[in-house]
Order: structure tokens, then sequence, then C-alpha cells
């Protein structure tokens, strides 16, 4: 007797159960601010609506329970679930050939975790991790090939530009933060170092960032920043300063050759060479040194003659102006053109030598005023004597032996 009542219950459960679980068309509903009732009905809906093959569950006009959508071939389209009207649990997106499109998890209406997104070929396009809806945590692209392109750093939905740039799947672009401010690397396709610099704040990346949010407010089609940042890295990868040509330099700039030696370095304080200048030949020696200060040339200046050792100029300044002899040699060691300078005008000596070290011309200059003028042949042997008239020394100046051509090439 127990038996048959409890079967009885049963019964008659289920027979509410499906009774009150209504079924139609979802044409037949209508949506009234956030709730869908049915056509001439004041009752928010509660069933199950159908459009051909694909459903959808309502409880009190709101969607929930299973979602699930198909193609006109037949093919799923769209699986998920709501819980009250919000998004909660597996999301799972296809395409028409049935690869997985985008693979997502939501909790109660925030995406949460891992979302992904396919090409149609099953390579995955993007990989990124959520926190409430926000990105948290790193973003990674990939090409169609299934290269990694790019990483871009989130922390509760915002960046902070830390970047890495591939090509086909080599770094070729890094950008990162340091306790000092925010450092940039480019490489090579052979995987060596091209060029470090360092700057002195975040403020490039934030105005990045403000052009790219102003220019997809009005997009028709707008973007994620890390698709958006692809698009740009495509033509300015291959450039330190990517991002911070509107940065303040901080800190030493070096450059490498594709073989790993050195061949430019350069120090700055707030945005002004500040320290050593150094560049190289490709064989590794040093070209030219020298050391500025405030963003002026100041203190010793040297270069060499290409791939060799051999000095080529020597030079002295103050704050950028020339200020003491200025030396060139010929490429046998023998000194060429000397010249004295002070305070940026010559005063003194003047001297053109033949490539046998020997003695060409001779000039004294005090005031911007040649005082008097000696030339002799190879053999050290006086041919004449000049004197100047008061204005003489802008004809010398441009005569070529102490011209602005000479002094700095």
């Amino acid at each position: 007797m127990q038996k048959n009542m409890f079967l009885l219950f049963t019964l008659f459960l289920l027979i509410t159960f499906f009774g009150c679980s209504q079924r139609t068309s979802f044409s037949n509903l209508q949506q009234r601010g956030n709730l869908f009732y049915k056509i001439n009905s004041n009752s928010p809906f509660s069933g199950i609506a159908f459009e051909g093959k694909s459903t959808i569950g309502f409880k009190n006009g709101r969607f929930h329970g299973k979602y699930q959508s198909y193609y006109d071939n037949g093919q799923l389209q769209l699986n998920c679930t709501y819980n009250n009207g919000l998004e909660d649990g597996k999301y799972t997106q296809y395409y028409e050939n049935g690869q997985i499109q985008v693979d997502a998890t939501f909790k109660k209406g925030e995406m949460e975790g891992k979302y992904t997104f396919y090409f149609d070929n099953g390579n995955k396009y993007l990989e990124a991790f959520y926190k409430d809806s926000k990105e948290d945590g790193d973003q990674f692209m990939y090409s169609l090939e299934g290269d990694l392109q790019l990483k871009l750093d989130f922390k509760q939905g915002i960046s902070k530009g830390e970047i890495e740039y591939y090509q086909k799947g080599i770094l070729v672009f890094k950008r990162y933060s340091t306790k000092n401010g925010i450092t940039t690397e480019t490489y090579y396709e052979n995987k060596q170092l091209k060029e470090k610099n360092n700057f002195k704040d975040n403020s490039s990346w934030d105005k990045y960032v403000e052009g790219f949010e102003r220019d997809n407010k009005y997009s028709e089609n707008p973007e994620t920043l890390i698709i958006s940042l692809s698009s740009y890295l495509g033509i300015r990868y291959s450039y330190a300063d990517a991002f911070d040509g509107w940065g303040i330099k901080e800190g030493e700039f070096v450059k490498y050759l594709d073989n790993g030696k050195l061949e430019r370095k350069e120090t700055y304080k707030d945005n002004k060479l500040n320290g050593i200048f150094e560049v190289y030949s490709n064989n590794g020696n040093l070209k030219e040194k020298t050391n500025y200060t405030d963003g002026k040339i100041d203190g010793d200046y040297i270069s060499y003659y290409k791939d060799t050792t051999q000095i080529k100029k020597q030079a002295t300044y103050k704050q950028g102006l020339l200020d003491g002899e200025w030396k060139l040699y010929y490429k046998n060691g023998n000194p060429r053109l000397k010249i004295s300078f002070k305070d940026g005008d010559v005063e003194g000596e003047c001297i053109t030598y033949y490539d046998n070290g020997n003695i060409s011309y001779k000039t004294e200059i005090y005031n911007q005023k040649c005082q008097n003028s000696e030339k002799y042949n190879e053999n050290k042997e006086k041919e004449s004597s000049l004197e100047y008239e008061e204005n003489s020394y802008d004809f010398f100046s441009n005569f070529g032996y102490i011209s602005h051509d000479n002094i700095e090439n």
C-alpha cells in the first residue's frame, strides 16, 4: 500500500512539472523591459522557447537553463547556460565547420577564468584571463599558423604596457617595467639584441592607450587593445622607441650589430644626452667617443678612421663650444691640421701639414684677426710670408682650413 502511494505521488509530481513546463516558438514571445512574455499574456514566461533546432529556457521571464543554437546545416553554433538571466558556467561557440570558435566560462554574468578564441582551422588566435569580466593576467595572440605573436599584461582591466612581440615565433620587441622606469629591447631575427633603451616613466604608454580608447569610442568596429597593438607593432616594432617617442629618455641607450658587437652607446638624463657617448665600427673598434653634459658636448672628443685604431680627429669642448686644440690626422698617423680654440672661437695658431708631417701653412689668429701667415714646401723651406688686413679672418675661415665642415667632419 505504501509502495503504491509513493508511485502515485511521484507520478503526480512528474505530471505537474511537465504540465507547467511550457514550450513555445520564440516568435510567440515579446520582450517588455528586461523580461519576456507570451504575446497577449501579462505573466512573465517560464518554459522553453524554440526556433528550429535552437532552444532556450526561461524562468519568470528571464533566460534560465541551457541555451543551444544551431546553424542552418544543423551544426551546433552556441552552447551555454543561464541562471536567472545571467550567463553562468561553460560558454562554447562553434564555427559552421564544427571547430570551436570561443571557449569561456561565466560566473553570475561575469566572465571568469580563461578565455580562448580560435581560428577556424583549430589553432588559437587569442588567449586571455579574466576576473569579474576584466582582463587580469597575460594575454596572448597567435598567428594563423600557430606561432606566438604578441604577449600583453593586464591587471584588473588595465595594461601597463609590458609587451613581448614576435615575428614567426621569434621575439623581436620587448617592453617592461623596472624600478627606474621603462626598458625597451629590440632583437634581430638571429635573436641577437639590437637595441636596449631606458625611459623615465610610463607616460608614453598612457598616451597610446588614451588614443586607442578615443579612436575606439567613435569606431563602428571597435577593437580590443591587443588586436590594435598587433597592427601598430607590425609597422613600428623595429624601433626601440615604438611607444616611447614622447617619453623621457633616462639612462643608457645601447645599440648592437647583428653579430652581437656594440655599435653605439649613449647616456641620457631628463631626455638630454648626459655622460659617455660612443660609436663603434663593424669590427668592434671604437669609432667615436666623447662626453655630454646637459645635452651639450663637454670634454674630450676623439674619432678614428673606419675599422682601424688610427686617430682621425681630436678636440676638447666646454659646454658645447670648442675650447683647446682641435686636431685632424692623416691615415698614416701624421698631423693634417691643428687649430687652437677658446670659448668656440679660433684663438692662437692654425697649422696645416703635408702628409709627411712637415708644416704646409702656419697662421696666428687673435681676437678674430689674422696676425701673419707663413707657407712652407714639403722640405720645410719657407716659401712666403703674408700679412693680413683687419677683416682677413673671415676670408681665412672661408678658405677651408678652419671651416665648419672640417671641424665637424
